[in-house]
């Protein structure tokens, strides 16, 4: 982009070439929520 900050993980460095990662941090992994329903209409 236009000077923004992207962040990004490195995840392998090579000698002719840098991968990164610009997924989220949680990509890729189970979420688990409890919630508790307080009231209804």
């Amino acid at each position: 982009p236009a000077g923004d900050e992207v962040p990004g993980m490195i995840k392998q460095v090579g000698a002719d070439v840098v991968k990164v990662d610009f997924n989220h941090p949680l990509a890729g992994h189970e979420l688990v929520y409890r919630v508790k329903i307080m009231s209804v209409g």
